[in-house]
């Protein structure tokens, strides 16, 4: 019998799919396959059509991709 911890299963649950990056981060799945395809989005690709996302990447990528706003003068 194999006894598990939440912690040891956090980093499975981490794993998302294109469909749920589309709705928790409002992004096109069209759009998706096109960073993808281009490497310009972080991504774990175990075959050439089985790719999953860790929501800590994509929330790194999001905040490096942000842009500020400019101060009033």
């Amino acid at each position: 019998m194999s006894t598990t911890t939440d912690n040891e299963d956090e980093p499975r649950k981490q794993l998302i799919t294109y469909a749920q990056v589309e709705t928790e981060y409002e992004l096109p799945r069209r759009h998706l396959y096109q960073l993808v395809h281009q490497e310009r989005i972080p991504c774990i690709r175990f075959g050439p059509r089985f790719v999953r996302f860790r929501r800590c990447d994509l929330d790194q990528w999001i905040e490096k991709h942000r842009v500020g706003t400019r101060g009033a003068k």
